[in-house]
Formats: structure tokens, C-alpha cells, sequence
């Protein structure tokens, strides 16, 4: 059992209700992490970031803009593209067309486009909503974005107000719906279900 997509479009539009105006909302996933050369652990998708999408591949971000009237608001994912080699070994890519058709995004471009085409996005905004300090690479490149975005449009300025996006998924995240609710039953019953099959099996050392 998983949630439908409309649970994630609910939770995207209580944001953008809570960003307000001409605000824009950059969220990424975590990155893969390494074993050696050859093997990487098992992926898991950013807490928040999954919260907001459902989308669980590596490599991918969303932009969340509000304009003049914030529940006019438009939602991005830029993610991989397919690529048929590297799914034999890695597993499925929901691609381009995927993350449209599949995940419900307004629009949705290549991760390798995401420097190019973040710029215009940040144009215009007065407030970015952003997870401040959970990776200090990502950080660096949305400072420069921003210095990129002022710099080559002198009369479009990016944000000037930065906001810790934390805080508000958090609280967010503090509101279950039915469906989730139901799906922490499940899973509390199966975990209780485990425990006590140990507890019956334990044998005194």
C-alpha cells in the first residue's frame, strides 16, 4: 500500500498557501551514498523531499513557485532521464515524461539542466524557502545561483529574503491524513507482530 498522488498535490498546495506570494521553494534529495568504487548503499529518498513528491530515484530536486496569487503556484521536478543501459543494473527511471505523467509534476526538465534553468526561476521572487545546512555542496551552489541570477539581470532581482523551509514542513509533517494513519497502523501491527514471534522464540544463553 502506498499514498495516491493526490495526498502529495495536497501537501504541495498547503505549502504554497504557507510560502505566500511570488515566493519560490528549492527542495533536493539526499545524495547516493558509496560503498567503494563498485557499490553504493541502498538509496533513500530525503524525508522532506519525499514527503512533498513521492518520488524516490536519486538526482533530483523540486521548485516550488507561487506568483501574484499563492495558491496560483507551479511545481517542477527535475530528475534522470532514462536510460536504458544504466536501468538494467540501477532499476526503473521514471524520466521526463514520467515525472509529468506519473508523479504529477507541471513541468520537469533533466537534472543536468537544473543550473540553466533555475536561474529564470528565481527571478522575480521576493523570499526562497530553502533547508538550510543539511548539505554544504548543495548550499554552495544555490548561493551561486543567486549571485549568478543578480549578476546577469540587473533589473530582475532573485530573492533578497532567505527562509529556513524546515520549520515549516515540520509542522507540516505534524498533520496526518487518514491514509496515512493507516498505513502507520499497518505498520505498527506488523512490527508488534515481529516482537512478540521473538519473544516467543528467544531461548536464556
Amino acid at each position: 500500500m502506498k499514498l495516491p498522488q493526490a495526498d502529495f498535490q495536497h501537501r504541495r498546495n498547503r505549502l504554497a498557501e504557507k510560502m505566500g506570494p511570488n515566493s519560490i521553494a528549492i527542495i533536493a534529495t539526499r545524495e547516493e551514498m558509496y560503498r567503494n568504487r563498485d557499490a553504493d548503499y541502498k538509496f533513500r529518498a530525503d524525508s522532506s523531499f519525499f514527503y512533498l513528491t513521492g518520488f524516490a530515484e536519486p538526482e533530483a530536486v523540486a521548485v516550488i513557485e507561487t506568483f501574484e496569487d499563492a495558491t496560483d503556484y507551479s511545481y517542477s521536478l527535475f530528475c534522470r532521464e532514462r536510460n536504458r543501459e544504466m536501468e538494467i543494473w540501477n532499476g526503473y527511471r521514471a524520466g521526463i515524461d514520467g515525472a509529468i505523467e506519473e508523479y504529477e509534476a507541471d513541468e520537469a526538465y533533466a537534472i543536468d539542466l537544473l543550473d540553466e534553468e533555475i536561474i529564470e526561476k528565481l527571478l522575480n521572487k521576493e523570499r526562497l524557502y530553502y533547508r538550510i545546512g543539511h548539505n554544504a555542496g548543495f548550499d554552495a551552489r544555490v548561493s551561486q545561483w543567486i549571485k549568478k541570477a543578480n549578476a546577469e539581470h540587473r533589473h530582475e532581482a532573485a530573492p533578497a529574503q532567505l527562509v529556513q523551509l524546515d520549520r515549516i514542513i515540520d509542522e507540516m509533517r505534524l498533520i496526518k491524513s487518514p491514509q496515512e494513519i493507516e498505513l502507520m497502523q499497518i505498520a505498527s501491527t506488523i512490527s508488534a507482530k515481529a516482537h512478540t514471534r521473538a519473544m516467543q522464540t528467544v531461548r536464556p544463553a
